[in-house]
């Protein structure tokens, strides 16, 4: 009956032990960065797409200093002729003067043939970049009103060589 009782115990320790670790486990996952996609999957649920994009990269955030809004961003390629479209039909420039992004998001989604290709036309200016000649517009067009997608605000850059990034988040 003791071999039994301390058995028992043993048990108990250990599944103790495996359910420690699990939380341990759950708990380095929920703080690592957000999950980045490169497919559509859900996006157009979340953002109206004014093309067939050739390829996407897009993430879900959590828009600092802005309480606990989420944001999205994204960088698309599309087509050039599609490109062109997409940039015709923005109702115009949101910000007077040249689009400005965060470091971060243009080191870590700028892809290196656009950062190449751009590499005369930016200005740094502190944490941010200033892409000179480049406006910023507005969301217009990726404003998904069929679904109430609470991303209705943001920027949108065009990067040139087909590539637009977007960066929207809720209020």
């Amino acid at each position: 009956m003791q071999r039994l009782a301390q058995v028992l115990v043993l048990l108990c320790i250990v599944a103790l032990a495996g359910c420690e670790q699990n939380n341990a486990m759950t708990e380095s996952t929920t703080k690592s960065e957000p999950v980045v996609n490169h497919s559509i999957g859900n996006l157009d649920h979340l953002i109206a797409l004014p093309a067939e994009p050739e390829s996407v990269k897009w993430s879900r955030t959590k828009t600092a200093g802005r309480g606990g809004d989420s944001g999205l961003v994204a960088v698309f390629r599309f087509s050039q002729e599609d490109y062109e479209s997409i940039l015709k039909r923005s109702n115009g420039r949101e910000v007077v003067g040249d689009a400005i992004v965060n470091q971060s998001f243009y080191d870590k989604w700028v892809p290196e043939e656009v950062k190449e290709n751009l590499a005369g036309e930016l200005h740094a200016d502190g944490e941010s970049i200033v892409l000179v000649g480049r406006p910023s517009l507005k969301p217009n067009l990726f404003v998904n009103k069929e679904t109430s997608s609470p991303y209705i605000h943001g920027n949108v850059y065009p990067l040139g060589m087909g590539y637009i990034a977007l960066g929207l988040y809720t209020m």
